[in-house]
Parts: C-alpha cells; structure tokens; sequence
C-alpha cells in the first residue's frame, strides 16, 4: 500500500481536591489522531458484522479530534458519585451511514445473496458533547439507591446533523444492598 500516516496524541490532566475527602474536580484536554481501518478504506460488500451493503472511501485521511472533559467526584456518608461533561471536535470524523439519494430516499444493492442497504464511509467535521454519571443513595447501609445515566449527542458541523448510530441515552435505577459482616 502506497499510502502513509502520521498520528499522534497528547493528554493534559489536572485534579484537585477542593474538599479533600469529600469534593474532587478533574479536567482532561486532550488531542488524538487516528488512521482509517482496512475496511473504512477498501470495503465494498456485504459488511462482516451488519446486515448493509458498505463501500469504503479511499480518500480518507486520519481523524483528529480535540477534546475537554470535567468530573466531579462527591463521598460523603449519604451520598457518593462522580458527574462527567465531555466535548470533543473531531476533524475528519469517519462515518459510517446510509446513502441517501437527492430526495432523501436510501440506496440499496442487489446481491445473489439478497438485497441490502448501502451504507458509505465518509469524513465529516463533527462536534460530540455529552454527560454520564452515577450516584449511590445511602452507599454504606444495607439497602440503598444506586442512579446512573449518560447521553451523547453528536452533530456534521457543516449541515447541522445529527449523526447516525449515536448512542441512545441511558438511565439506570438500581436497589443496591450492602451485606453486614
């Protein structure tokens, strides 16, 4: 293969401890690239793990994005959790998503094994923000709560939209129990 890549990475993080054994904050700036697989590259067929049809995009170049995270931690005697916030650009984003005609319809291919639709790769500048995190209620007696959650949303910076296969969101309510020894 003819071609090459450069990529690289760097990661700067601080924590402090604003109420020491009780509040921490962290923050995260961070900056990546990433080189497109074989497939995102070459590909044209029937994908190995999805049931689409997928054409590879030769042109690509690696992906880069820059990103910022902050996290706050709580343990007190009722409560204990962690709250996270990212949001990242990512230059040259690899997406994989349906091809879409003129008026917006999906194109399919017709194979001998059955007619799929095709799915194409191509690099779009994309932002990603969102949220996750947990509490326990009551973490140190027998029965307790334990919430957790996270959502991501994902947009093409050039036309506004949000991209396909984003993660849904997530919410979990969880009775937790604490055996006494």
């Amino acid at each position: 293969c003819p071609r090459t890549f450069d990529t690289g990475s760097v990661t700067a993080g601080v924590l402090v401890h604003a109420l020491p054994e009780v509040l921490d904050l962290k923050l995260d700036l961070s900056s990546a690239s990433r080189t497109p697989d074989p497939d995102e590259l070459y590909l044209n067929g029937t994908a190995p793990s999805l049931p689409v049809y997928a054409v590879g995009a030769p042109d690509l170049g690696p992906e880069t994005s820059w990103g910022a995270s902050l996290t706050a931690g709580l343990r007190t005697r009722w409560v204990q959790g962690e709250l996270s916030g990212h949001t990242s650009y990512v230059k040259d984003f690899v997406l994989f998503a349906p091809d879409l005609g003129p008026d917006g319809t999906p194109a399919y291919e017709v194979t001998i094994s059955g007619a799929y639709p095709r799915y194409v790769y191509r690099a779009v500048d994309a932002v990603f923000g969102g949220m996750d995190g947990q509490v326990d209620i009551l973490p140190r007696e027998v029965v307790g709560v334990r919430v957790g959650g996270s959502f991501v949303r994902a947009w093409d910076t050039a036309t506004g939209d949000t991209l396909v296969g984003t993660p849904a969101d997530r919410l979990a309510l969880t009775a937790i129990t604490r055996a006494e020894h």
